[in-house]
């Protein structure tokens, strides 16, 4: 993340805690987003946290947290990255791209299951997939 979107994002979250405010993950990335769509994307932590998870990429557990959050960028600018060469634009595009692994992630699950395969083997085939 670069250091005018981590000063805006400390001084938003010293606000938010002067002022009592409780944050979740949605409401804050939306929050962001909403104030400066160029440089934030609305998250979906669990989606986030799985993809990250798949790819090698650890991401704190818990509520909102300031350690994660920075977690979050880290690999969501890496996404964005490695999709330079397809010309994501932004970070909004490495969103999007992490979006649509998870939903894809979530159907083959489905799939392995209404098959019979147990979880294990589900990962199994996966991992030789990925």
């Amino acid at each position: 993340m670069n250091a005018p979107a981590v000063f805006k994002i400390d001084r938003f979250l010293v606000s938010c805690e002067e002022d009592d405010v409780p944050l979740n993950w949605a409401l804050f990335f939306y929050l962001l987003w909403l104030y400066n769509p160029d440089e934030f994307f609305p998250v979906k932590i669990s989606a986030i946290r799985s993809v990250a998870e798949k790819c090698g990429f650890k991401i704190k557990e818990g509520a909102f947290n300031k350690e994660a959050l920075h977690q979050i960028y880290d690999f969501v600018t890496k996404v964005k990255d490695t999709l330079a060469e397809y010309h994501a634009r932004d970070l909004l595009d490495a969103q999007a791209f992490i979006w649509s692994c998870h939903s894809e992630m979530r159907l083959f699950v489905k799939s392995c299951e209404e098959s019979g395969l147990d979880v294990q083997e589900c990962n199994d085939i996966e991992r030789r997939a990925l």
